[in-house]
């Protein structure tokens, strides 16, 4: 059948035009800090776990063993590039191969693979025919899956007043789906950006949840194949097993069940009981 994640996309009611919207959420200090340790014990960094996790996501919904997600990444500041004010990144196309019997920890591994030659692939390519291949693929990405992550800068303060980062949107690239990761005074806020020409912001809240799901579980169970990783939040649940589940019905008084079966034997003698 179809994949999943396209049937999320048909709950949508299309609509042309318009910017992306979205739905966040914002992990406790708890889980932000066992994410942090359980990739310092890999060797890895927190954006990598959290790629991983939406690659996982993704590729849970859609079956497919090869995920794609353009994912930003850094550019380095030499040569032409050394003087350059403000921050310099691009979204690159960072793919993995995933098998279901693959823990957790070998997905962590590939994907880092996977980020450092991405990484690799946009410093070298830029100067020359990067550019090029960089804008050919600017009407692709409109029907792709993003990711960032990103480090802000801690609070600074001018006698009594106090700044610090409270949003930040640099629309890049537009993507039908896009997750944000972004550290900031303690805090990991998570956005996901969804164009409303493929999801409903019903579809875009379960994906959050799901995300979140998944996060729980993979430290949780670090070791275990990525295959068995829960998806299936609270909210969903309760949907699956009660909400959708409601099949009570009140039976006239005085007719018990075997009442029911002997009506239904005459009605229909010949019927397979």
């Amino acid at each position: 059948g179809e994949q999943e994640i396209a049937g999320l996309e048909r709950e949508s009611e299309m609509s042309s035009g318009g910017g992306p919207v979205e739905v966040s959420s914002v992990l406790d200090a708890e889980t932000r800090e066992e994410i942090e340790r359980l990739a310092s014990r890999h060797g890895v960094r927190a954006e990598i776990f959290l790629l991983a996790c939406w690659q996982l996501l993704v590729w849970r919904l859609t079956g497919q063993e090869e995920i794609t997600t353009y994912s930003l990444c850094q550019i380095l500041r030499a040569g032409e590039w050394r003087e350059t004010l403000g921050p310099l990144a691009r979204f690159c196309p960072v793919q993995s191969h995933l098998e279901p019997d693959y823990q957790f920890t070998e997905m962590l591994e590939i994907v880092d693979q996977s980020m450092r030659a991405a990484d690799s692939r946009l410093n070298h390519h830029l100067r020359d025919d990067g550019r090029t291949i960089e804008s050919g693929l600017l009407a692709e990405r409109t029907r792709a899956i993003g990711f960032e992550y990103e480090e802000w800068p801690e609070a600074i303060s001018a006698g009594p007043v106090r700044f610090t980062y409270w949003k930040q949107s640099v629309l890049i690239d537009r993507f039908k789906l896009r997750l944000g990761a972004y550290r900031r005074a303690g805090e990991l806020m998570l956005e996901l950006q969804y164009d409303p020409a493929f999801f409903s912001q019903e579809s875009a809240e379960l994906l959050m949840e799901r995300y979140l799901t998944l996060i729980e579980s993979a430290v949780a169970g670090e070791r275990t194949p990525i295959e068995e990783l829960e998806v299936i939040g609270p909210r969903e649940r309760r949907l699956l097993i009660e909400d959708w589940n409601r099949t009570a019905m009140s039976l006239a008084e005085g007719r018990y069940l075997h009442h029911r079966i002997e009506e239904q034997a005459e009605i229909r003698p010949e019927s397979i009981a």
